[in-house]
């Protein structure tokens, strides 16, 4: 965006650091693009624990053998430990320790999309789903780039800083390109005022939903509005994916719904030894301090809590919208933000690679059409988002993971998003920005 006529965004800085900054991003950005490749190829029995492997590779041999149904446990089942998904990725996989238990918890369309990658072996398909993920983080920068009047090359190297990225990329985790994309791509299609393709790309967050409370106070602020053709394009997209699940592969979703149920006891029950420092959101971090006969109890509680911190969110928007007048663009940013803030404090399973949600939020600070004062309070906010994830995760990766703990990353989470709200509220105040030139077409 450019400002009116008048108002100045500029904050002079010093170019030498500037050159110094980016030498420190590319450097650190091509450790990150290159190590998790290395990885993958050097020790290809040590990989297979990831999450790639372990998961949505196994997913996408079942589908490719036309075993779609044992994608899930069957409804009865009282755990995943017996089900035939466990057992066909023990045999497909060697390097997996007897006593991991591998489950799958995504969308069966995920696993028919993963197909292709399954016909190839191990270690050549992780290597096609990194450099495929690599791609989408460079479509998701190109696109926040032309909206924000940023540069492709300056956002993509910064991005790189975020070591969710780094995680991301190493697990084979697929929250980049089924997750961010969709995420970038929605956006983009709203700052060019095409809503209804914005709401179906916002829709492909089905298959990634720990991001879609984000998509949703956006849309929910809108309809609050009376614009609802991003509603439509988002109700929209959903039954088309329904109605494609069904179609490709029939039965399987009512499986899929019902083994939701067991999909809570994989973060709760101690027979699943899972990683406790993953687990970054206000819900699953506090849970692990309790004795395992309270955690049900307050478990609901804990739900009901992030409930009312996601309406408090959408009242916030919906206000924010109201405040800066006819043209809901001209908030969007603000409550893009605030959706992305909120994340860990309202998804019950928000782990420490979706954090790599933060690189998107970094560039939105940066660019867009904040004054001076403005981009320099966004800058400490982004500052701290940034060494506060990567300083946990070099914590957990390469100190101790006893020392790593998540509710002490989620009370400064909670903090930070506290300064957006401040912040949101200050900027509702401050006049109108001109909108960007460039074509548009529909109405929010």
């Amino acid at each position: 965006m450019r400002l009116a006529p008048g108002v100045s965004d500029h904050v002079p800085q010093n170019r030498s650091s500037l050159r110094v900054s980016f030498v420190l991003a590319r450097s650190v950005g091509l450790l990150v693009l290159i190590l998790p490749l290395v990885a993958t190829i050097s020790w290809p029995q040590l990989m297979q624990r990831n999450d790639y492997l372990a998961s949505f590779y196994v997913a996408g041999r079942l589908v490719a053998e036309g075993r779609a149904p044992d994608l899930y446990p069957d409804p009865s089942a009282a755990s995943f430990s017996t089900a035939p998904f466990n057992a066909f990725a023990h045999e497909l996989l060697p390097g997996l320790a007897s006593d991991d238990t591998a489950a799958y918890l995504y969308s069966p369309l995920v696993a028919w999309l993963f197909a292709p990658f399954s016909l190839l072996g191990p270690s050549a398909s992780m290597a096609a789903w990194q450099l495929t993920t690599i791609g989408a983080l460079a479509a998701c920068v190109v696109l926040l780039a032309s909206v924000t009047g940023r540069s492709f090359r300056e956002s993509f190297w910064q991005s790189l800083l975020y070591l969710p990225v780094f995680q991301t990329l190493l697990i084979g985790h697929l929250g980049i390109t089924f997750g961010l994309l969709p995420l970038c791509a929605g956006y983009f299609f709203l700052r060019r005022q095409k809503p209804l393709w914005g709401g179906l790309a916002w829709s492909l967050l089905l298959l990634k939903p720990q991001f879609l409370p984000t998509v949703l106070l956006v849309v929910g602020a809108l309809t609050l509005r009376g614009r609802l053709r991003c509603l439509l394009g988002f109700s929209s997209g959903l039954v088309l994916l329904a109605a494609l699940t069904a179609f490709l592969l029939p039965g399987v979703g009512s499986r899929w719904i019902a083994s939701l149920r067991l999909g809570d006891t994989i973060f709760t029950d101690p027979q699943y030894r899972y990683p406790t420092y993953l687990v970054t959101c206000l819900a699953g971090s506090s849970l692990p301090l309790l004795p395992i006969q309270m955690r049900d109890v307050v478990k609901f509680v804990a739900y009901g809590l992030a409930a009312l911190i996601g309406l408090h969110a959408l009242w916030r928007s919906w206000h924010l919208m109201k405040v800066k007048g006819p043209d809901p663009t001209s908030s969007l940013p603000l409550i893009f933000l605030l959706g992305i803030g909120v994340l860990p404090l309202v998804v019950p399973h928000f782990l420490s690679y979706d954090l790599s949600v933060l690189a998107v939020a970094g560039i939105v600070m940066a660019g867009s059409n904040w004054s001076g004062a403005e981009r320099l309070r966004l800058k400490r906010i982004d500052l701290l988002y940034l060494l506060s994830v990567d300083a946990y995760l070099v914590l957990f990766m390469f100190v101790s993971i006893r020392l790593a703990q998540p509710v002490l990353l989620v009370g400064i989470l909670i903090l930070l998003y506290v300064w957006l709200l401040r912040f949101a509220e200050h900027t509702a105040r401050r006049p109108q920005f001109v909108p960007d030139p460039g074509p548009a077409s529909g109405n929010a």
